[in-house]
């Protein structure tokens, strides 16, 4: 997963707001979403996040599974971040 190019973050100690520029749509974001957000600005598997948010707030699989799941939800459903597949190799055969 991927944050969209066009979406504003401003971070600070008690969480996040984000802007989306295309619809003018803003979001208040908890210290935990906003942690997400600013891994988001790379590509990261949802297992990744799950693991860094468990190392970051030590919180259990089953917590930090349901949370990154449901963030990682409403960020597609609002298209603020679209899933991220890597490019493959193509094998010497197929160039």
């Amino acid at each position: 997963m991927l944050v969209c190019k066009d979406i504003r973050i401003c971070s600070d100690d008690f969480g996040a707001i984000f802007v989306d520029p295309r619809t003018g749509e803003w979001f208040g974001a908890n210290p935990v979403a906003s942690f997400l957000l600013s891994l988001l600005v790379a590509p990261r598997s949802i297992e990744e996040m799950i693991s860094a948010v468990m190392t970051e707030f030590s919180v259990d699989e089953a917590t930090a599974d349901r949370d990154v799941r449901h963030f990682c939800e409403m960020l597609l459903s609002k298209r603020i971040a679209h899933d991220f597949s890597p490019p493959t190799k193509m094998s010497r055969g197929n160039r």
